[in-house]
């Protein structure tokens, strides 16, 4: 039997800066765009001893649940992913995500005051 690994620290960490930045998102790409950023965060911190290659790119915020996909796993990790509760940590933070996405897309009107240059 394997060992639980939880991180529930790095929750605790990220979980305000991250609320305030969806909260006060104003369009879709800016709810990505956090989420992408924050979860990126939080793998390296997670795994600071592995030498990690995932981008912001590789992360992206989806319709189905999990909420989430993370394109390139490094096989590094991911011993440490399976028997941790990371998964479900970054399934909260992509719920709270989805969910001001599409309060965003059921009200455009908030989008269309964002200031473009």
């Amino acid at each position: 039997m394997s060992t639980q690994v939880s991180f529930s620290k790095l929750e605790k960490e990220f979980l305000p800066p991250f609320r305030e930045k969806i909260s006060t998102s104003e369009d879709v790409t800016d709810v990505q765009k956090y989420f992408s950023h924050t979860i990126q965060a939080m793998l390296q911190k997670a795994f600071e001893k592995e030498e990690i290659t995932i981008n912001e790119e590789d992360i992206e915020l989806a319709t189905m649940p999990p909420y989430y996909t993370i394109k390139k796993m490094d096989l590094s990790i991911q011993s440490l992913w399976e028997n941790s509760d990371l998964k479900d940590i970054f399934h909260r933070f992509a719920e709270m995500a989805y969910k001001r996405y599409l309060h965003l897309q059921k009200n455009p009107s908030k989008t269309n005051k964002k200031i473009r240059r």
